[in-house]
């Protein structure tokens, strides 16, 4: 008798259900993680050490139920309402597992925990910084952190011991000149919160300076044609020099008073001294601030005048004959003197 290709395909099934309903029925033992869930610590206490996160659990179910819970479905619970101050041991039970029904607990590691609790304190402490390593040169360096100020709490042998709590900076080259800030996490040791749990840091570059006077002449720059005179003709300047350029003969010919000039036009003019600075060196002062300037056109650079064409111009003057003298030769008159006698 010939059977059929459908009979065929449901006694196929009907023997692969059944091995499966056999075979995910039939209880194994496994090893699962179960976290921990710690409940009812005592107001005002806190747990230094002993904690643990997860648990090892032996148990026994179907293949079946296995393969289908997660580590969300397990947990164990730990009452620590009966915690005191010092060493504590608390024994884990299989009843403070929690599973899917259909399990069974056979073993639990480790069997118990060991906890060393203490009494949570709080306290306000400073906030420092601390900057790491030297400024170069002629720089310096100063960090404000806010705010000045930030509240721990944590277990009393450890708070005890904090009087402040320092931020460290390190300083990146090269250095600008000038403020920055920036927000930076609160060192705190293992067991210690603080509110808050950040700070802002202003870190300040400058330089070493010192006040230094000096005078110089103020110059004034016009055309070959004219002349300029400044009065007063001398500018005494404040300045802020760094310590390193003290002293330098380089920096000290680069110290340059001046008066600019818009215009070259003959006259007088009220102008600000300016100066002419290397770099690093800054001014505070100059006195005094205007100086008078007189520009003139030089006398031998001055144009002829030229003929005015609407006028007439006058004769030209002739130049004088020689007329020939009329006066006739005197003549000689014989003489009337006697001779004298003898």
């Amino acid at each position: 008798m010939k059977l059929r290709w459908r009979e065929l395909l449901i006694a196929f099934l009907l023997a692969v259900g059944i091995w499966y309903v056999v075979t995910g029925s039939e209880k194994v033992e496994s090893q699962i993680e179960v976290r921990t869930d710690y409940r009812g610590l005592p107001q005002g206490l806190i747990i230094r050490s002993g904690t643990v996160s997860k648990v090892s659990v032996r148990v026994r179910a179907s293949v079946g139920m296995l393969h289908s819970v997660s580590g969300r479905d397990f947990a164990c619970f730990v009452d620590l309402s009966a915690v005191k101050k010092g060493d504590n041991i608390l024994p884990i039970s299989n009843n403070q597992i929690m599973l899917p029904g259909g399990m069974e607990v056979i073993d639990v590691t480790p069997s118990r925990i060991y906890l060393d609790v203490d009494i949570l304190e709080s306290k306000t402490v400073p906030l420092l910084a601390s900057i790491q390593g030297d400024p170069p040169g002629d720089y310096t360096l100063e960090a404000r952190v806010e705010p000045a100020e930030a509240k721990i709490s944590g277990a009393s042998s450890q708070v005890a011991g904090i009087s402040q709590l320092v931020i460290p900076v390190k300083v990146d080259e090269p250095l600008v000149p000038g403020a920055t800030e920036s927000s930076r996490l609160i060192p705190l040791p293992d067991g210690v919160d603080a509110t808050p749990h950040e700070a802002k840091v202003t870190l300040h570059v400058g330089i070493r300076r010192k006040l230094v006077q000096v005078t110089r002449p103020v110059n004034v720059y016009v055309p070959e044609q004219f002349g300029a005179a400044v009065r007063p003709n001398r500018a005494t300047l404040s300045l802020t020099v760094p310590e390193s350029l003290v002293g330098k003969t380089s920096a000290n010919d680069g110290i340059k008073a001046y008066v600019q000039l818009e215009r070259h036009d003959p006259g007088s003019y009220s102008l600000p001294v300016q100066v002419a600075l290397p770099e690093g060196i800054e001014l505070m002062k100059v006195e005094p601030v205007n100086v008078s300037v007189t520009v003139e056109q030089k006398s031998s650079a001055r144009p002829r005048a030229q003929p005015d064409p609407a006028k007439p111009r006058p004769p030209k003057a002739q130049p004088a004959k020689a007329q020939p003298s009329k006066a006739k030769p005197a003549k000689a008159q014989p003489s009337r003197a006697k001779p004298a006698k003898k």
